[in-house]
C-alpha cells in the first residue's frame, strides 16, 4: 500500500463526507478503476459565482489555488476533516488529471473545470445553464502512477473499497456506493460486525457525538478502530485514551477490585482482553500530520467529553 495514493483518495471522499454539514447530503458514489477515481455527492455545493475579491469562480479558487479553505477560523465550530485548503489541491498536484463539476440549483449554473500536467495547465471553465433542483459536487482525478512507481491501482482496491465502509459506518443516515454496489452498513451495530462479525460487542450509540463499543477477545485485545469526522485514525490519538482510559479505570476500580481484594491487576491486564471501537464527533480536530491518522486535540477542545453509563459498564457481567 502507497500512503500518499490512500491519502489522495481519502481526501476527496472526506470532503464528500464533509458536506454534510452543509446541507442535504444523503448520498456519495464512488466509482474506480485500474487508473482513476471519480467521487460525487448530492447536497449544497460550493456557489457557480464570482469571488468578489478575486474576481473569478469560487470552484476555481476551491480547486486551482492553495490555502483557500473556509475552515481555518478555530472561533467557529468545525465538525468536518478538512482544516487548511490544501488537500484537493495536493491531490491534482500529484494527478495527470483533475476535473471538477459541480451543479447549483440555487444560482441555476453547472460548472465544470480540469487541470492537467499535475495541476501545471489549468484548463478553461465552463459554465452552463443547470435547471435541476438538486445541486452535485464531482471530482475525478487520475494519479501520476509514475510518479509513484506503479502501473495501474489494482492492488489498492480492496483498501479503498473498505475505506467507503469506514465513511459509512461512521455517519449516520449516509448512502455511500462503490461500483455501483451500495454499502449495506445501515448503523454502528453492522459497521462492527464488518470487522467481527461473531462477537458480541457491547454498544453505547446513544450520544451522537459518541459511539463506543468494546468486546472480549482475548487473541485479538488491545485493538483500537476509531473515526474522528470520517477520517479513519487508525493509529488513535487523544480520542481513544479518553474512552479507553474511562472504561478500563472505572472496571479495574469500580468492579474488578472490589469484589476480589488484593488481586494485583493493570490497565495493560485488562486492554489486551478487550477490542474497541471509537467514532467520534470533535470540534475544530488538529492531527499529528497530513495524513490524519492520529488525533491530538486536547479533551478540552473536544466540545464534548465521553460519559460512561453504568448499564454499560454492566453488560460486562460485573
Amino acid at each position: 500500500v502507497i500512503p500518499m495514493m490512500y491519502k489522495m483518495f481519502d481526501e476527496i471522499l472526506v470532503n464528500a463526507r464533509d458536506n454534510i454539514s452543509r446541507g442535504k447530503t444523503t448520498h456519495i458514489e464512488v466509482i474506480m478503476d485500474l487508473k482513476g477515481f471519480t467521487i460525487s455527492n448530492n447536497g449544497k455545493p460550493i456557489p457557480i459565482s464570482k469571488n468578489k475579491e478575486e474576481k473569478m469562480w469560487n470552484p476555481t479558487l476551491a480547486f486551482g489555488y492553495l490555502r483557500t479553505s473556509n475552515n481555518y477560523d478555530d472561533s467557529e465550530e468545525r465538525l468536518t476533516g478538512g482544516r487548511n485548503g490544501y488537500g484537493a489541491k495536493l491531490v491534482s498536484v500529484f494527478s495527470t488529471k483533475f476535473m471538477v463539476k459541480v451543479g447549483d440549483p440555487n444560482n441555476k449554473k453547472l460548472f465544470e473545470q480540469s487541470w492537467m500536467d499535475n495541476m501545471s495547465v489549468a484548463g478553461k471553465e465552463k459554465v452552463k445553464k443547470y435547471n435541476k433542483k438538486s445541486g452535485f459536487t464531482e471530482v475525478t482525478f487520475y494519479p501520476d502512477l509514475e510518479k509513484f512507481g506503479i502501473k495501474s491501482l489494482g492492488d489498492h482496491y480492496g483498501l479503498f473499497a473498505k475505506r467507503c465502509v469506514d465513511i459509512c459506518g461512521s455517519t449516520k443516515k449516509l448512502k455511500v456506493y462503490f461500483n455501483g454496489k451500495k454499502i449495506e452498513v445501515g448503523d454502528f451495530k453492522s459497521y462492527i460486525n464488518c470487522y467481527y462479525p461473531d462477537t458480541n460487542f457491547i454498544i453505547d450509540d446513544k450520544n451522537p457525538r459518541w459511539n463506543v463499543a468494546a468486546g472480549f477477545i482475548p487473541d485479538k485485545g488491545d485493538q483500537y478502530i476509531s473515526n474522528v469526522n470520517g477520517i479513519n485514525t487508525y493509529l488513535g490519538g487523544t480520542h481513544i485514551n479518553h474512552v479507553v482510559d474511562n472504561i478500563v479505570n472505572t472496571l479495574k476500580n469500580d468492579y474488578i477490585l472490589k469484589k476480589n481484594k488484593g488481586l494485583r491487576v493493570t490497565n495493560n491486564n485488562i486492554k489486551q482482553h478487550l477490542v474497541f471501537f471509537v467514532n467520534a464527533v470533535i470540534e475544530n480536530p488538529t492531527f499529528s500530520s497530513q495524513t490524519k491518522n492520529t488525533l491530538t486535540s486536547k479533551v478540552s477542545k473536544f466540545g464534548s467529553r465521553y460519559e460512561l453509563s453504568k448499564v454499560f459498564i454492566t453488560k460486562f457481567g460485573f
